[in-house]
């Protein structure tokens, strides 16, 4: 008997992994039929295991001496014939008050002439233990209604192999067993499922193995969510009616029939050899992740026609189960993680299309499939690949890389005579981002090295790595075969002795990496000076680089650690730019990093959209000029192209605890909201996100000026690494007088009648020198809006981004539109820069005749420590007494208003807090063609 306090104990589904305890005990428990001669001395050995015993169970009251013992009445010692002097019984039960786990491990050839069962032995204390296993035990033949009642921890119960046991009437009365294990091979014969179902049980994981003596049928009505039944008998059927309503995993094998009565929560599914499953359909289970079907007899056709009816597959093993015909075409889903036909007989050309769509670091095993042929295209080398013993003729390089490795792949098709292995990093350099770095390249094999993990085979694996500092230089091993070389650094920025003054930070003995981009700006006539701020490091001897677009070179003319100056070449002027948003890369010192987005190329300047937006506008309405650049230039006061002047008659509506601007207007009120900043990568992927819901307000107001200013409260359970340093703060102005701001070096004009926000943003924690900011609005929109203009329908574009200006939200009720602008540059760290404004993602709103949505907004700013945004938001509306006809100057028979103008020396954020927000919807992208609109509720109704 093993008496254990941490030891793993295996299980038919898995292991089980237990507390601790102090000893470990071996009973030697000694019964043997003899004779008795004359003898009165006990073997020394016999006598050194019984005083152990003695010690060990703490018995105080017996003396350790063979007298004191023989004559205690709890061990009994007589002479046994032909044999001598001998310990024939003992004590009647067991006490071990500090026991967590408990392994009785009877040996080969063990006899006992005593009639007592070892589960009355385990009647004594046992306090504490959670595990009790019991192997090759011969004096158990039943298993008592009461066992088990002392054992007021126990969780988990095995009987292995106890030959006598071959027939159970009761699972005992453990009352907190949940796992009850019989596995007893070809010893039990019968469970008598109508007396064991008499008692009720904890039991949730139930095991058995059994050879019934003949066919078997019963209902299972305990609460199962784990079942695992073997059939050893060759000739006997067992039929299993399973009603148990939280069935989580079935695992059956033998000649079993299994009814399953719910069906909608299975999540694991094994059949081996000549089981049957009714319903049979996959489709009955649709939250199925785990399908097994081994040894099947006969042909076996493949289940699964149709993978959206299990959207959460990951695994399917159909092994040695004969399968026949081609196989299967269907996409794989992204969820499977593995699969394996191994010993089928699948015949005709391996089909490439259900590889295309999974997913990387699939497992697939096809292995002795002789009948299949085909070759694999170069995406196999990122799955762990067995292909060995099939009719495959070709196979990618990656495969000769490591042909006769055979870890985490197979394959029967030597190199080609001469073959070289092309294995190579994709950079010079990686960076390391919290502690870890992820490499990638390609043919790096599919075996984890000694200091790196594989991530994908043979493309990316991961490195640990925190020295700060220059890069270093690391070596890779790979499979013994090939030795490579790469540069690593630490990526991550962290800031130290951050302070506020007058709601501007300063940062004293910063520690960062570089190279990084904070503001990118062209200027001069022909926009072919580039202005780089940032970090670029302290080298004064370095020569960096800049790209745009990873092709186009701009030559350095001036270089500092925060600031670098380049010309684009003349072969290469921003006028043969492709229009559009570009890239800028910098290489300073072998360090690389990318802005994306970073700047805008504006077309160039041409009669052509100067005359078109003559055409397109009327020349402005007649309020203004059309530029060069086809944009219309609008005389004070009008907006949109020009074409309307501004509303005199919203009303501010105050929210004294949430900085939410509101305009209330004709019986309605539009709302603008801030509702998060994120983290975003190069990728524009959210890796962190700061909801903004709690807010500090103070009223400034004066005079013709309401001046609202807010500051965010950052909870620090939330946001552990942003409330000690970040700084959120919020601004709402209102004023029915024109006024003129500063915003950074420009001045914005603020329309009388018009509302500014603004929002502050400094000290943000970055994860990684190649992170950004974007700044997430919302509002309601309608999913349709068009107004009659010129006696025709024109659709009105929700949000709408002009190359080379900025972006404009245009939303409809009735009669009345709300103009809003965005522009195209803010300010990082008292820098200008090129900022990028998009629509995010759209949201339909139950309910409301489903017109209406949630548009989600976003403003991203390069990575600052000192952020500034301005969007504006004016009201406009046309002179309707000017629409008399349908001529082309006659203006539109509508009015437009606008609510908020967005500006000063914070970012613009007008705040509601949503009861929702829609997270993770950073890679959605929207060019809308039909036109979204602005909500605006009525007054009577709840803000």
């Amino acid at each position: 008997m093993k008496i254990n306090n941490n030891n793993r104990h295996p299980s038919a589904l898995g292991g089980v992994c237990l507390s601790s305890i102090f000893v470990t005990v071996f009973i030697i428990i000694l019964s043997l039929c003899v004779v008795s001669v004359s003898s009165q001395a006990l073997p020394q050995n016999e006598l050194d295991s019984a005083i152990w015993l003695i010690r060990q169970m703490g018995i105080t009251e017996i003396l350790q001496d063979q007298v004191s013992m023989c004559s205690s009445g709890q061990i009994s010692c007589s002479n046994v014939q032909g044999i001598g002097y001998r310990i024939v019984s003992m004590i009647t039960s067991l006490t071990f008050p500090y026991a967590t786990s408990m392994s009785i491990n009877f040996g080969a050839g063990y006899k006992s002439n005593i009639p007592t069962s070892t589960l009355s032995m385990l009647s004594g204390s046992f306090p504490l233990l959670q595990y009790l296993s019991i192997k090759s035990d011969i004096t158990i033949t039943t298993i008592p209604p009461t066992f088990g009642s002392n054992l007021v921890t126990l969780k988990h119960f095995v009987l292995q192999n106890c030959p006598n046991l071959i027939e159970v009437s009761s699972f005992g009365a453990m009352p907190l067993a949940t796992t009850f294990s019989l596995h007893q091979s070809s010893f039990l014969k019968r469970l008598m499922w109508d007396q064991i179902q008499q008692q009720s049980y904890p039991i949730k994981d139930l095991q058995i193995e059994m050879a019934p003596e003949s066919d078997q049928s019963f209902d299972i009505t305990m609460p199962l969510t784990n079942f695992y039944f073997v059939d050893y008998s060759v000739s006997k059927t067992t039929k299993i009616n399973l009603k148990s309503q939280f069935i989580d995993l079935i695992a059956i094998q033998g000649n079993v029939i299994i009814n399953i009565s719910h069906t909608k929560k299975l999540t694991y599914l094994s059949q081996y050899f000549n089981t049957s499953v009714v319903p049979s359909e996959i489709s009955a289970y649709p939250l199925l992740k785990h399908y097994v079907r081994r040894q099947a007899p006969g042909q076996v056709i493949y289940p699964f026609t149709d993978y959206s009816l299990t959207p959460n597959l990951e695994s399917i093993a159909i092994v040695q189960s004969n399968i026949v015909g081609n196989f299967p075409s269907s996409p794989f889903p992204s969820s499977l993680k593995a699969i394996s036909f191994n010993s089928n007989n699948f015949t005709g050309v391996l089909p490439l299309e259900p590889f295309l769509t999974a997913t990387p670091g699939l497992w697939m095993d096809l292995v002795y499939n002789p009948f299949m042929t085909g070759s694999l295209t170069p995406n196999f080398c990122s799955f762990y690949a067995f292909v060995a013993n099939t009719g495959i003729t070709q196979v990618p390089d990656c495969f000769y890389c490591y042909y006769g490795a055979n870890i985490g792949f197979s394959s029967s098709i030597p190199p080609p005579a001469g073959f070289h292995c092309d294995i190579q990093f994709d950079k010079e350099i990686f960076p390391s981002i919290k502690g870890e770095v992820l490499i990638t390249g390609k043919n790096l094999g599919w075996e984890p090295g000694s200091n790196y993990t594989m991530v994908i085979p043979n493309t990316k694996i991961s490195f640990p790595f925190t020295q700060k500092g220059v890069p270093q230089t690391v070596g890779f091993n790979f499979s013994g075969k090939y030795y490579l070389e790469t540069k690593v650094v630490v990526a991550d920025i962290k800031a130290s002795g951050l302070s506020f003054d007058n709601a501007l930070m300063s940062i004293s003995s910063p520690i960062i990496s570089y190279p990084l981009i904070s503001s990118a700006q062209l200027s001069g006539a022909t926009l072919q000076s580039l202005t780089l701020n940032g970090n670029f490091g302290n080298n004064t001897f370095n020569s960096p680089s800049v790209t745009l677009n990873n092709t186009l070179a701009c030559q350095v003319t001036s270089k500092n650690q925060t600031t670098i100056i380049c010309t684009i070449s003349s072969s290469s002027s921003s006028s043969q730019l492709p229009p559009g948003q570009a890239s800028v890369q910098v290489q300073v010192d072998g360090f690389n990093t990318n802005l994306n987005n970073a700047i805008s190329i504006a077309f160039p300047p041409s009669i052509d959209l100067k005359q078109k937006c003559i055409e397109d506008t009327l020349n402005c309405y007649g309020h203004g000029q059309c530029s060069d650049q086809g944009i219309c230039v609008c005389d004070q006061n009008y907006y949109d192209n020009c074409r309307y002047f501004k509303n005199p008659n919203v009303t501010f509506v105050q929210n004294d605890t949430k900085p939410v601007a509101t305009f209330e207007l004709d019986g309605y009120k539009f709302f603008f909201s801030l509702v998060a900043i994120q983290e975003l990568d190069v990728d524009d992927n959210v890796v962190q996100e700061l909801i903004v819901d709690q807010w500090n307000v103070t009223d400034q107001s004066g005079d013709d000026l309401t001046s609202l200013h807010y500051r965010l409260l950052i909870n620090s359970t939330l946001y552990p690494t942003l409330s000690s340093i970040v700084n959120v703060t919020s601004l709402i102005e209102y004023s029915t007088q024109d006024r003129q701001l500063p915003f950074g070096d420009s001045i914005v004009s603020v329309g009388a009648n018009s509302i500014k926000v603004g929002v502050n943003v400094t000290g943000w924690q970055y994860q990684s020198i190649l992170s950004h900011l974007r700044v997430v609005f919302s509002t309601i929109v309608n999913n349709e809006q068009s107004t009659i203009e010129s006696c025709s329908s024109s659709d009105i574009p929700t949000f709408e981004q002009i190359l080379g200006s900025d972006s404009y939200l245009r939303v409809i009720k009735n009669d009345t539109q709300f103009y809003g602008r965005f522009l195209s540059y803010s300010y990082s760290d008292g820098r200008k820069t090129f900022s990028r404004n998009e629509l995010i993602n759209q949201t339909n709103i139950i309910g409301n005749n489903n017109n209406e949505s949630l548009a989600l907004i976003g403003v991203h700013v390069p990575q600052c420590t000192f952020c500034l945004l301005d969007p504006d938001f004016s009201a406009l509306v046309v002179n309707k007494e000017q629409q008399s006809d349908c001529s082309p100057s006659s203006s539109n028979t509508w009015k437009i208003i606008v609510g908020c103008v967005v500006g000063g020396a914070v970012f613009i954020a007008l705040v509601i807090a949503l009861a929702f927000y829609i997270r993770d919807s950073n890679t959605a992208r929207f060019k809308l063609k039909a036109a979204k609109s602005i909500l605006m509720k009525k007054v009577n109704k709840d803000v």
